[in-house]
Protein backbone atom coordinates (compact mmCIF):
# COMPACT_ATOMS: atom_id res chain seq x y z
CA UNK A 1 0.00 0.00 0.00
CA UNK A 2 1.51 3.54 -1.02
CA UNK A 3 -1.25 4.91 1.28
CA UNK A 4 -2.11 4.56 5.26
CA UNK A 5 -4.81 2.52 6.43
CA UNK A 6 -8.09 4.82 6.94
CA UNK A 7 -10.86 2.70 8.83
CA UNK A 8 -13.24 4.27 11.09
CA UNK A 9 -13.80 1.62 13.71
CA UNK A 10 -16.69 1.75 15.62
CA UNK A 11 -17.65 -0.54 18.90
CA UNK A 12 -20.62 -1.60 17.05
CA UNK A 13 -19.23 -1.86 13.80
CA UNK A 14 -18.03 -5.67 12.65
CA UNK A 15 -14.53 -5.84 10.37
CA UNK A 16 -12.65 -8.80 8.74
CA UNK A 17 -9.01 -9.11 9.80
CA UNK A 18 -6.49 -11.44 7.72
CA UNK A 19 -4.02 -14.06 9.33
CA UNK A 20 -0.34 -13.51 8.06
CA UNK A 21 -1.68 -17.06 5.95
CA UNK A 22 -3.46 -15.26 3.97
CA UNK A 23 -6.70 -16.35 5.93
CA UNK A 24 -9.26 -13.99 7.04
CA UNK A 25 -11.79 -13.24 10.15
CA UNK A 26 -14.80 -11.62 11.87
CA UNK A 27 -13.48 -9.09 14.65
CA UNK A 28 -15.18 -6.09 16.42
CA UNK A 29 -13.14 -3.58 18.55
CA UNK A 30 -15.01 -4.48 21.82
CA UNK A 31 -13.22 -7.76 21.68
CA UNK A 32 -9.92 -5.60 22.81
CA UNK A 33 -11.61 -4.16 25.90
CA UNK A 34 -10.14 -7.27 28.13
CA UNK A 35 -6.69 -6.78 25.95
CA UNK A 36 -6.27 -2.60 26.54
CA UNK A 37 -9.02 -1.71 24.36
CA UNK A 38 -9.13 -0.67 21.01
CA UNK A 39 -9.62 2.68 22.32
CA UNK A 40 -11.49 5.01 19.87
CA UNK A 41 -9.72 7.92 20.73
CA UNK A 42 -6.65 6.14 19.34
CA UNK A 43 -8.44 5.21 16.10
CA UNK A 44 -9.30 9.10 15.22
CA UNK A 45 -8.87 11.60 12.32
CA UNK A 46 -6.78 13.83 12.84
CA UNK A 47 -6.63 17.39 11.48
CA UNK A 48 -3.82 16.33 9.04
CA UNK A 49 -6.49 13.51 7.77
CA UNK A 50 -4.26 10.84 9.27
CA UNK A 51 -5.64 7.47 11.10
CA UNK A 52 -4.41 6.03 14.38
CA UNK A 53 -4.61 2.99 15.65
CA UNK A 54 -3.44 1.39 19.10
CA UNK A 55 -1.70 -2.14 18.79
CA UNK A 56 -4.50 -4.22 19.44
CA UNK A 57 -6.57 -2.24 17.09
CA UNK A 58 -3.68 -3.16 14.48
CA UNK A 59 -3.64 -6.47 15.35
CA UNK A 60 -7.28 -6.89 15.03
CA UNK A 61 -7.94 -7.61 19.16
CA UNK A 62 -5.47 -10.69 18.51
CA UNK A 63 -2.22 -8.95 20.30
CA UNK A 64 -2.42 -9.27 24.17
CA UNK A 65 -1.67 -7.17 26.65
CA UNK A 66 0.44 -9.97 28.21
CA UNK A 67 2.23 -11.06 24.62
CA UNK A 68 6.14 -11.11 24.82
CA UNK A 69 8.43 -11.25 21.97
CA UNK A 70 6.01 -12.90 19.50
CA UNK A 71 4.90 -11.53 16.39
CA UNK A 72 1.04 -11.64 16.29
CA UNK A 73 -0.48 -13.78 13.29
CA UNK A 74 -3.55 -11.30 13.04
CA UNK A 75 -4.20 -7.80 11.66
CA UNK A 76 -6.31 -5.06 10.68
CA UNK A 77 -5.53 -4.70 7.40
CA UNK A 78 -7.41 -6.37 4.15
CA UNK A 79 -6.96 -10.20 2.86
CA UNK A 80 -3.40 -10.89 1.64
CA UNK A 81 -1.95 -8.27 3.29
CA UNK A 82 -0.34 -8.00 6.81
CA UNK A 83 1.41 -5.50 9.19
CA UNK A 84 4.92 -5.60 8.85
CA UNK A 85 6.90 -7.17 12.28
CA UNK A 86 9.78 -6.04 13.83
CA UNK A 87 13.28 -6.00 12.18
CA UNK A 88 14.17 -9.16 14.02
CA UNK A 89 11.27 -11.65 12.69
CA UNK A 90 12.93 -13.10 9.96
CA UNK A 91 10.93 -12.10 6.96
CA UNK A 92 11.14 -10.58 3.76
CA UNK A 93 8.07 -7.85 4.74
CA UNK A 94 9.64 -6.50 7.91
CA UNK A 95 10.04 -3.26 8.70
CA UNK A 96 13.92 -3.97 8.78
CA UNK A 97 14.77 -5.48 5.30
CA UNK A 98 11.92 -2.96 4.09
CA UNK A 99 14.54 -0.07 5.25
CA UNK A 100 17.55 -2.40 4.29
CA UNK A 101 16.68 -2.68 0.93
CA UNK A 102 15.56 0.81 0.04
CA UNK A 103 18.99 2.27 1.90
CA UNK A 104 17.32 4.01 4.65
CA UNK A 105 19.34 1.99 7.39
CA UNK A 106 21.93 -0.94 7.30
CA UNK A 107 21.24 -4.06 9.13
CA UNK A 108 18.24 -2.76 10.91
CA UNK A 109 19.76 -0.14 13.27
CA UNK A 110 19.32 3.55 12.68
CA UNK A 111 20.87 5.29 9.99
CA UNK A 112 21.41 8.97 9.79
CA UNK A 113 19.40 11.13 7.32
CA UNK A 114 18.54 8.55 4.97
CA UNK A 115 14.41 8.54 5.81
CA UNK A 116 14.09 10.53 2.81
CA UNK A 117 13.91 6.90 0.29
CA UNK A 118 10.43 6.61 2.54
CA UNK A 119 9.15 9.25 2.08
CA UNK A 120 9.82 9.43 -1.85
CA UNK A 121 7.70 7.22 -4.89
CA UNK A 122 7.31 4.60 -4.20
CA UNK A 123 6.35 4.01 -0.61
CA UNK A 124 5.20 7.77 0.08
CA UNK A 125 5.61 7.12 4.13
CA UNK A 126 4.73 10.40 5.69
CA UNK A 127 5.96 12.00 8.77
CA UNK A 128 2.32 12.05 10.30
CA UNK A 129 2.15 12.56 13.81
CA UNK A 130 0.99 9.84 16.48
CA UNK A 131 -1.35 9.75 19.25
CA UNK A 132 -0.52 9.54 23.03
CA UNK A 133 -2.97 8.69 25.30
CA UNK A 134 -5.46 10.60 22.98
CA UNK A 135 -3.23 13.64 22.43
CA UNK A 136 -0.52 15.21 19.32
CA UNK A 137 3.12 14.77 20.69
CA UNK A 138 4.20 17.03 17.64
CA UNK A 139 3.34 18.84 14.77
CA UNK A 140 4.12 16.13 12.23
CA UNK A 141 7.82 16.19 12.08
CA UNK A 142 8.20 12.55 12.64
CA UNK A 143 6.78 9.32 11.27
CA UNK A 144 5.10 6.66 13.53
CA UNK A 145 4.25 3.04 12.05
CA UNK A 146 2.99 0.40 13.91
CA UNK A 147 4.09 -3.38 13.52
CA UNK A 148 2.71 -6.62 14.16
CA UNK A 149 5.48 -7.73 16.92
CA UNK A 150 5.66 -7.12 20.59
CA UNK A 151 8.72 -6.62 22.65
CA UNK A 152 9.69 -8.40 25.75
CA UNK A 153 8.14 -5.98 28.21
CA UNK A 154 4.38 -6.81 28.10
CA UNK A 155 3.07 -3.07 27.63
CA UNK A 156 5.09 -2.12 24.43
CA UNK A 157 5.60 -3.01 21.13
CA UNK A 158 8.07 -2.66 17.96
CA UNK A 159 7.43 0.21 15.28
CA UNK A 160 9.09 2.57 12.35
CA UNK A 161 10.14 5.79 13.81
CA UNK A 162 11.32 8.46 11.09
CA UNK A 163 12.65 11.65 12.81
CA UNK A 164 12.25 14.84 12.24
CA UNK A 165 16.56 15.17 10.77
CA UNK A 166 15.01 12.14 8.47
CA UNK A 167 16.88 9.21 11.09
CA UNK A 168 15.56 5.69 10.36
CA UNK A 169 14.72 3.15 13.33
CA UNK A 170 13.49 0.31 12.04
CA UNK A 171 12.93 -1.17 15.91
CA UNK A 172 11.73 1.47 18.64
CA UNK A 173 9.67 0.25 20.63
CA UNK A 174 6.13 2.71 22.66
CA UNK A 175 3.39 1.57 24.62
CA UNK A 176 0.78 -0.52 23.11
CA UNK A 177 -1.90 1.52 24.14
CA UNK A 178 -0.86 4.77 21.69
CA UNK A 179 -1.82 5.12 18.25
CA UNK A 180 0.39 5.12 15.22
CA UNK A 181 -0.56 4.67 11.35
CA UNK A 182 -0.76 1.29 9.68
CA UNK A 183 0.95 0.62 6.40
CA UNK A 184 -0.02 -2.74 5.30
CA UNK A 185 2.27 -5.24 3.10
CA UNK A 186 1.11 -7.55 0.74
CA UNK A 187 1.87 -11.36 1.76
Amino acid sequence: MTTNLNYALSTGGTYIGSKNDGSTFEWTPTSCSTNGACALNNNTVAGSGMWYYNWYAATAGEGKASDINIDVDGSICPAGWRIPPNYSVQTNLSFGELTNVYGATTGGGATSGRAGVLLTYPLNFTKSRCRYNGGDPDSGTHGYYQSSTATSQTARSYYLYISQNNNTYPQETNYKSYGFNIRCVAL
